[in-house]
């Protein structure tokens, strides 16, 4: 049984940047870190739960803050984006968004992503800034590795009434 390292040359979570050799090296956003150390190009995990069940528990601005990365973009995981929009913006909505993981803003316009993040790169020709949600203070709490693979189908519970 393999496992699911996400799209591109690094895994889930990670950003690809590529070196002067044009080789590419993967690195963990703060606030994740690598689920195999010996695995360099491999699956970055989340050092703390993230969705709308635990934002419940506290003002967003008690337990989040933002990481402004330049330059980076997940190519994936989009589920809604605005236009035309401002980075103040953008970085708002994905703040008090339960569901945002992540916004990029690029020429006026704001994507939000969801997690997974997957296919995570750094490219200078972007002209993007990333916001990036990460828990404030030292919780590292029992998160999902990866994306549950196996998914319970629903069970048809359609009924037939016969009236006579």
């Amino acid at each position: 049984m393999g496992v699911d390292s996400g799209l591109g040359v690094c895994g889930y979570y990670s950003i690809c940047t590529l070196k002067d050799d044009k080789r590419p090296t993967c690195e963990c956003p703060t606030g994740y870190s690598l689920l195999d150390s010996n695995g360099p190009y491999g699956n970055c995990k989340p050092d703390f739960i993230q969705g709308c069940e635990e934002d419940e528990l506290s003002p967003t601005k008690d337990i989040y803050e933002v990481q402004v990365l330049i330059n980076t973009d997940w190519r994936t995981s989009d589920y809604m984006w605005f236009y035309p929009f401002t980075a103040d913006g953008c970085n708002e909505s994905c703040f008090s968004d339960c569901l945002c993981a992540v916004a990029i803003f690029r020429a006026e316009t704001c994507w939000k992503k969801k997690l997974p993040l997957s296919n995570g790169r750094v490219d200078i020709t972007l002209n993007s800034q990333a916001f990036i949600k990460v828990r404030k203070g030292n919780s590292t709490l029992q998160v999902p590795q990866l994306p549950c693979p196996h998914y319970k189908k629903r069970k048809n519970q359609t009924a037939l009434i016969r009236v006579g």
